[in-house]
């Protein structure tokens, strides 16, 4: 009775003088909201939702930075692997459909703009290059080698001579090969007395990787080296240090490769006799 009570008020604040009135009117309003959710067809609003997804993912594709200077080649979005391989930088697959003057010219490409030029290196090996560096390597995993560098006299010098001259010096840079998988092989390099102090822990100042994916079927190997702007190289240095490492393991062809060869083995055996002079002598020495 007191439910009816407060019903009837109810109506009688919306205008009915009754409660029949009021749900006579209730009725009549559901039956033209149940006739405009009729007009609305579930599947056409699903498609028109995919459609305004693709236009959105459209979007943030012309959005997104070209890759011209990459070339025709891009990289896959995904790197499984927790190191750097070939296809961290390049689709392997369509780079296989390349010719290998193609190849040489799309990795070339790949770093040449100025920002990758200011600390990347690139090169491509043959495979006959490519196969001694690697077997050497294997065999002779760690080395050092010689950068020259300018010593200034030391402050508070009485000899005037000694202000305006400049010694001529070397900094020992600390080389380890890394073999991650078949297809990649990595070079570290840093600073000798970085390596002293830190051991596997040395940050790298220059890391060299060489990717042999494609020698089964183009004969070729890639190279690419990438500098710390951080450390004290510059890519003058590290174009030397590329240099000697691959005179020091018997790339490179001269008359002094056999002495090279000898001091690199020596090294690894912990031959105690081991001669910095000579090292610095041959990797300073033009065939």
């Amino acid at each position: 009775e007191k439910y009816k009570e407060k019903l009837l008020q109810k109506s009688k604040e919306k205008g009915f003088n009754t409660i029949q009135e009021l749900k006579e009117h209730l009725k009549e309003d559901l039956e033209k909201k149940k006739k405009e959710f009729s007009k609305i067809d579930p599947l056409e609003a699903l498609n028109k939702y995919r459609q305004e997804q693709a236009q959105l993912e459209e979007t943030d594709d012309m959005n997104k930075p070209t890759s011209k200077t990459l070339g025709p080649i891009t990289p896959p979005k995904k790197e499984s692997k927790p190191y750097k391989t070939l296809s961290s930088y390049v689709d392997t697959e369509k780079f296989m459909e390349l010719s290998p003057q193609e190849v040489e010219y799309v990795w070339r490409a790949r770093f040449s703009s100025p920002k990758m030029a200011e600390n990347h290196l690139h090169s491509v090996l043959e495979k006959k290059a490519w196969e001694k560096l690697s077997k050497t390597a294997r065999e002779n995993p760690i080395f050092v080698l010689p950068l020259p560098r300018d010593i200034a006299p030391e402050t508070g010098s009485t000899d005037e001579s000694s202000t305006k001259k400049i010694e001529k010096g070397s900094e020992l840079f600390y080389v380890q090969w890394l073999f991650p998988d078949q297809n990649t092989t990595h070079v570290i390099i840093t600073s000798l007395i970085e390596y002293q102090l830190h051991k596997e822990f040395a940050k790298p100042y220059l890391t060299i990787s060489f990717f042999s994916d494609l020698i089964p079927r183009k004969q070729v190997a890639l190279m690419m080296g990438q500098l710390d702007l951080e450390s004290s190289l510059s890519l003058g240095d590290c174009t030397l240090l590329l240099l000697n490492l691959q005179r020091f393991y018997g790339v490179i062809e001269g008359k002094l490769v056999g002495e090279r060869l000898k001091m690199l083995q020596g090294f690894n055996n912990g031959d105690v006799s081991f001669d910095v002079n000579k090292l610095v002598e041959l990797s300073e020495s033009v065939e």
